[in-house]
């Protein structure tokens, strides 16, 4: 709109005399402006190397907040059963109207006072009635409960333990999860360069067959041009295949790090690298994975509250110990106070008082209390077993892990080799295709050879950097 007006505007002082060109001058200066800012901007640009993702990812994953909401619900348990050495205190206060309770004295202060004879006026409900107050403040400090509010701290403390160690598991597995997609990416650039390479090996094959086919060389015919086109035309399927997969772990990627629509991200690296890591004996990383492996540590938590369950039923045999107290006062300027610790007085009385206590509840022969404690022993014997089963499991799989790495390492050196000797046959298929002794087929498949060689090659590297990733999840020990 700005645009056309700016036009009109132009067209209409273009009759002004060339004494004043200044006009004509500001006119498209404006024009060019607005055209300048009406342009479409690109979208701002993130770079993010491999540690940045995995940050992020940390920041705004789901299943990370998950984990550590139950994790402070563990910590806020934890304080919940230390609260418990504490006295519980329950205040009540009351405020209400009350109907008059008024004692006629007689007139000889001598003479004692009777506490059924009322006045006339306190009889009469509305005629004296008024508001009360009354404040009741009672207590129980526990003295000696025979180890249950230790037991209950005990297995408050496994719980932490335990969620804690899940909180670390959520967090690995998505390290893991990114690294798989960053590095896949990567993988996917690296056989998109290849299959490009491949295309430029197969332009100038094409361009040359050309050139024979007019020289009227023997060695070709036309069934040669048609081998080159389904050969590229697999090529191409092969290509395309890459570029979803990268779009698809792209997007993913983005996903997990909660990328806005309106920003593109980047990543810092552009080729794919093997990791320079030594590969230690396997029974370091055995022994290291009983001590860090996550679900480990979460099963020795809940082993600790298992037992602090098994002791709480065995305490729960035994008396709590405590000492209680209260206040109760209460006032109603419309009651009279009689002033007698026989009468108890609910509207108007003011007392405290203590006494030391047990308390013990059970059924006949302690029936439920034994079956309690049975299945708490249960339980804590099924987590031992589950821990027991854990740790096998946990050796097996970093043995394969580390097995799965030396297999990687040594597949990069074979796969370097056989790169290299693809290369050389490419070389040569192409230079005997090149002086017009060498044939179209032997050509394609030093081509295919060569493609296929680098991309394994490729494809090892990105095996042994997911290997060692895996292998240190396995251990319990972060990927990067």
């Amino acid at each position: 709109m700005f645009i056309h007006l700016f036009i009109q505007l132009y067209t209409r002082f273009s009759v002004i005399p060339m004494k004043r060109p200044w006009y004509r001058c500001f006119l498209l200066l404006g024009l060019l402006f607005l055209t300048g800012a009406q342009a479409p901007t690109a979208s701002p640009e993130e770079i993010f190397d491999l540690a940045a993702c995995i940050d992020r990812a940390l920041e705004v994953s789901h299943a990370r907040k998950a984990a550590l909401a139950t994790l402070e619900a563990a910590r806020a348990q934890l304080d919940e059963a230390s609260a418990l050495r504490l006295p519980h205190i329950e205040l009540k206060t009351l405020i209400g109207p009350v109907p008059g309770a008024r004692l006629v004295h007689p007139e000889d202060p001598d003479e004692p006072l009777n506490i059924l004879e009322t006045t006339a006026k306190s009889r009469d409900f509305l005629n004296d009635l008024n508001l009360f107050t009354r404040t009741e403040l009672d207590f129980v400090q526990p003295l000696y409960t025979f180890g249950k509010i230790s037991a209950a701290l005990a297995a408050a403390r496994g719980g932490t333990v335990a969620r804690k160690a899940q909180l670390l598991q959520a967090e690995s597995d998505l390290r893991l999860q990114i690294m798989q997609l960053y590095d896949g990416i990567l993988l996917a650039r690296e056989l998109s360069r290849i299959m490009e390479e491949v295309r430029k090996k197969l332009d100038s094959a094409e361009t040359r067959l050309k050139e024979l086919l007019e020289k009227g060389s023997e060695n070709v015919d036309q069934s040669d041009a048609a081998k080159l086109k389904v050969f590229r035309s697999k090529l191409d399927e092969q290509y395309n295949a890459i570029r979803k997969g990268e779009q698809l772990a792209r997007e993913t990627l983005e996903d997990l790090l909660d990328i806005p629509p309106d920003i593109d991200i980047a990543l810092a690296d552009d080729s794919l690298q093997r990791i320079d890591a030594p590969l230690l004996d396997m029974d370091h990383y055995i022994a290291t994975a009983l001590e860090h492996r996550p679900e480990l540590e979460a099963l020795r938590g809940l082993l600790l509250a298992g037992d602090a369950a098994v002791d709480l039923s065995k305490a729960d045999f035994f008396p709590e110990i405590f000492v209680a107290g209260g206040l109760r006062a209460a006032y109603a300027p419309n009651v009279e106070d009689l002033d007698n610790p026989f009468i108890p007085q609910y509207f108007r009385t003011l007392s405290l008082g203590f006494a030391v206590g047990a308390r013990l509840s059970f059924d006949p022969l302690f029936q439920t209390k034994r079956a309690r404690l049975e299945r708490m022993r249960a339980n804590r014997a099924s987590l031992q077993a589950k821990a027991d089963l854990a740790r096998v499991g946990i050796i097996l799989e970093v043995k394969q892990r580390y097995l799965e790495l030396q297999e990687a390492d040594r597949n990069i050196e074979a796969a370097r080799e056989g790169y290299k000797a693809a290369r050389s046959w490419v070389v040569s298929e192409s230079f005997n295709y090149d002086i017009g002794v060498g044939k179209v087929k032997d050509l394609l498949e030093a081509l295919a050879a060569f493609g296929e060689a680098k991309a394994r090659w490729h494809q090892t590297i990105y095996d042994f950097n997911i290997g060692l990733a895996r292998l240190r999840r396995a251990v319990g020990l972060p990927i990067v």
